[in-house]
């Protein structure tokens, strides 16, 4: 949803989902320089950054629950769950984001 949500801003924004490689050629975007892109562009067109601050921070905390390689170990190991606990917590903090996204 995280990624889902960043790309359908960025692309309604006209802001680019790739960036260009070391040898001159398209790549995807990471997912956390997209996010902190993004957060960028709200603050730039208006909205608070402080209300930002925690998605940020978490997206950037490898240890975190919204960690990137933690939010894929979610989706592609079935051995990686998250807790309940976890996911409030994550969504109370990356809730502004969303609002904003989807606003």
């Amino acid at each position: 949803f995280l990624e889902l949500s960043t790309d359908h801003y960025m692309t309604g924004r006209g802001l680019s989902l790739t960036a260009t490689s070391k040898t001159g050629h398209p790549v995807d975007k990471k997912l956390n320089a997209k996010v902190q892109e993004v957060i960028k562009h709200l603050v730039t067109s208006g909205a608070r950054s402080k209300d930002f601050d925690a998605i940020g921070r978490a997206t950037q905390n490898k240890q975190g629950p919204l960690s990137i390689d933690l939010l894929n170990g979610y989706i592609h190991n079935r051995f990686v769950i998250p807790k309940t606990r976890d996911l409030l917590a994550s969504w109370d903090e990356a809730r502004p984001y969303f609002e904003a996204i989807w606003a």
